[in-house]
């Protein structure tokens, strides 16, 4: 696991129904990133969620969420989303863990919160 001095994601990219977060390295590449896209005006679908694997371990997936969240409450969605597309048993049990710890709930297809606006 590598050490970041700053996990906080920032937004590179945001329209209206559109955002890009990333999270740097310490060497200046991206230690994690996920897009979020607001469909029907209510539903803001989590997208590409990635951590590099030598950065795991640093809360970067968890405050790449939470500002999803923060810029979906920002655009008046009224639920998150995240589909359910397991690539391997590590990431899905870790992903899975950080989702449910966050108040989302496991809908047969994917993880989904309503968002308090």
């Amino acid at each position: 696991m590598v050490e970041i001095s700053n996990s906080y994601p920032d937004i590179v990219y945001s329209d209206n129904n559109l955002a890009t977060l990333q999270v740097n390295g310490l060497l200046g590449e991206v230690a994690g990133k996920a897009m979020v896209v607001i469909y029907f005006n209510s539903v803001a679908v989590i997208e590409n969620l990635q951590v590099l694997p030598s950065y795991r371990r640093n809360k970067i997936g968890t405050n790449l969420v939470a500002k999803i969240e923060e810029w979906s409450i920002d655009k008046k969605a009224k639920y998150t989303f995240m589909r359910f597309a397991p690539c391997d048993f590590g990431d899905t049990f870790t992903l899975s863990k950080l989702l449910l710890a966050n108040n989302y709930s496991f809908n047969g297809i994917g993880f989904i919160k309503k968002l308090s606006n």
